[in-house]
């Protein structure tokens, strides 16, 4: 079996990374039998950029304009018109694997482990991955999701968490404006999140705002798993209007919060400002963060809240991506979080 993985000059490494692993695993393991070929071809030559990103991930580009020799072909990523176009060359009993979905391009790997190297050949791979090798009651399953449930006398918490989302949100506490300030977390991080809690509101928004935020940050923990490949540090500078918030943090494994804002009322909205900061530290305390908050400017308290949320979102996405380079390797002189 012969087997090709499409690169071309706007590829995203990490979808490529993610659909070869299964495959790179069935040859580590020493399970890939003889007659397979995995080939990583370019129609033409690729910028010099991403042929050193190739180089450091131990990945070596062959220049392959049809594909006529090869059985499965592998497209990591959207097709365009001119990607069809290379597609078409190929021959007519070949099978093109075509998804932008992370998660199913990566089950598509799997299954390309189980038609090479048999079934138990796959689930020893995903075994060795850490990860499903099924598609769980037809539901796509993300790589880096996490769903929770939180239950007190106090509060009640259904949450579920998608880092690599779209910014859909369902966000449900009973406290209108930080329902506000919780959708600026996943539109502005590009985190799919879902957030129903119920709380004891008519004694005051305390235990709901502190419930929300460790549930929050747990779901980052578990979504986050053991942290290899991670940015880890990242840092967010956000104006809104007259304010400007700096968020800087690192998902290290300590818990640490510092917020430096000062604020004009008691309340923005049926929010009370002393709660934002508790939310911040609750929210550190179970994600294992470092966490800093900083309002540099600021006039009216609705743009100051806004302003540092928006700069959390945008801290919290750059920190959560994966960098190539670091691919299976925890992100940290000691080697371990």
């Amino acid at each position: 079996m012969k087997i090709a993985f499409l690169i071309f000059p706007d590829i995203k490494l990490l979808d490529l990374l993610l659909a070869a692993e299964p495959l790179q695993q069935l040859h580590t393991l020493g399970l890939a039998p003889r007659n397979l070929q995995v080939d990583y071809v370019s129609e033409n030559a690729l910028p010099a950029g991403l042929e050193a990103a190739l180089t450091a991930s131990l990945i070596k580009a062959k220049i392959s304009a049809p594909l006529t020799e090869y059985d499965v072909v592998v497209l990591a990523g959207k097709q365009t018109p001119a990607l069809k176009t290379w597609i078409n060359t190929m021959h007519l009993e070949a099978v093109l694997l075509s998804c932008a979905n992370r998660a199913e391009t990566f089950f598509l790997s799997l299954k390309l482990c189980e038609l090479a190297a048999g079934k138990e050949a796959r689930h020893k791979v995903a075994e060795a991955l850490g990860l499903p090798d099924e598609i769980i009651d037809g539901k796509v399953l993300t790589l880096r999701e996490a769903s929770l449930s939180r239950k007190t006398k106090e509060t009640s918490i259904n949450l579920s968490l998608n880092l690599d989302g779209t910014g859909k949100h369902k966000i449900s506490t009973g406290i209108p404006f930080f329902d506000h300030m919780l959708s600026q977390i996943a539109v502005h991080g590009m985190f799919d999140l879902i957030i129903q809690a119920k709380g004891d509101l008519e004694i005051d928004p305390h235990h709901t705002i502190e419930d929300v935020g460790l549930a929050l940050g747990k779901a980052f923990d578990q979504a986050l798993g053991d942290r290899k490949g991670l940015v880890r540090m990242a840092n967010a500078c956000v104006p809104m209007d007259e304010s400007l918030a700096q968020v800087s943090l690192d998902f290290s494994g300590r818990p640490y919060t510092v917020v430096d804002a000062v604020w004009n009322d008691i309340k923005v909205g049926d929010l009370p400002v002393t709660l934002i900061t508790h939310f911040l530290e609750s929210f550190a305390v179970q994600a294992h963060c470092n966490l800093s908050v900083r309002l540099i400017t600021g006039g009216d308290d609705h743009h100051r809240a806004e302003a540092i949320f928006k700069a959390f979102a945008r801290a919290l996405d750059a920190a959560t991506q994966l960098d190539p380079r670091r691919m299976g390797a925890v992100p940290s002189s000691k080697g371990v979080l």
